[in-house]
């Protein structure tokens, strides 16, 4: 089972290096008897693999220090991995720690040696609507197909999905068929386990119907894996000769939203108006309302 679900994650060009630093028995005999997602278990195994990239070998429970994985945080850190995914990968890291721990076979993690991951916010960027109309283009002369659909019509589906909604982009990819009605709305749970309902334009719904056949459960099926969607939308956003990647999308919508009806952005994406600020409101696309001096 650990050995397909890692396979399922696709390494890209280091691949096979990547697999030669995964415990895979370590990280099997952990996931044995848990209720984990294969998402978590590939998880798990990127960041064994990062973790004896760095260490030079595969990682054993003696590997399991102090001075090991501040070291391998540090790693990352200057190599420019973001502050979230260092701060997941420190967490998931610990967690193993302490179970290697429970059995016997590394000494307890400590509590304070331990560096956090450090973070800071990073300034909200969206693509303007005409930009995202250039996505749209890009996605038009898309050749090839994706989990049987049409590669051009997948892409401007998911695009015109997104923007409705301003549903992050895995709730997008968890949409199913039986979400749409016929009254132009969704009824979509989103990660935080929030219930929301969602309005989509009839153009939008046309460019989901142009997507069938075939019939399927998901709206957007991901095809082989996570990893190759997440190559093939990085070629699109490539395409339309765009910066950022295809998450952008959403402080895009969020940020529309915000200049069509100034203090509502927030609503539109779901957030709290202090998480909307912080993490989506791409404020330079704003019109600038703060006071001037007198011109010198």
């Amino acid at each position: 089972m650990i050995a397909g679900e890692l396979g399922a994650a696709e390494p890209g060009r280091d691949g096979a290096r990547w697999c030669a630093m995964i415990a895979v028995d370590l990280l099997g005999r952990y996931a044995a008897g848990r209720p984990l997602s294969p998402g978590y278990v590939g998880q798990l195994g990127w960041t064994l693999g990062a973790f004896g990239r760095v260490l030079g070998h595969v990682v054993k429970p003696a590997d399991f220090t102090a001075e090991n994985v501040n070291g391998y945080l540090v790693a990352e850190f200057e190599r420019g991995l973001a502050p979230a995914t260092r701060k997941n990968r420190r967490r998931m890291l610990l967690t193993l720690w302490a179970w290697l721990a429970d059995e016997g076979e590394a000494p307890a993690p400590p509590r304070r040696r331990i560096a956090p991951a450090p973070r800071f916010d990073p300034v909200p960027h969206a693509w303007t609507p005409d930009e995202v109309r250039r996505l749209l283009a890009a996605a038009a002369g898309l050749p090839g197909s994706l989990a049987s659909i049409p590669a051009r019509a997948y892409w401007r589906a998911f695009v015109l999905v997104s923007w409705d909604s301003g549903l992050r982009g895995c709730d997008v990819r968890r949409l199913r068929v039986g979400d749409l009605c016929g009254c132009q709305v969704i009824r979509q749970v989103k990660a935080a386990g929030k219930p929301v309902l969602i309005r989509l334009r009839a153009e939008t719904l046309a460019s989901v119907r142009a997507t069938f056949p075939p019939d399927r459960e998901l709206l957007f099926p991901l095809g082989r894996s996570i990893h190759s969607w997440r190559r093939r939308a990085a070629r699109l956003v490539a395409r339309a000769q765009l910066a950022g990647g295809i998450g952008r999308l959403r402080s895009s919508t969020g940020t529309a939203a915000e200049i069509a009806a100034p203090g509502r952005g927030h609503e539109h994406l779901g957030n709290t108006r202090e998480v909307f600020e912080r993490h989506y409101l791409d404020r330079r696309l704003l019109s600038p309302d703060r006071p001037m001096p007198e011109e010198l």
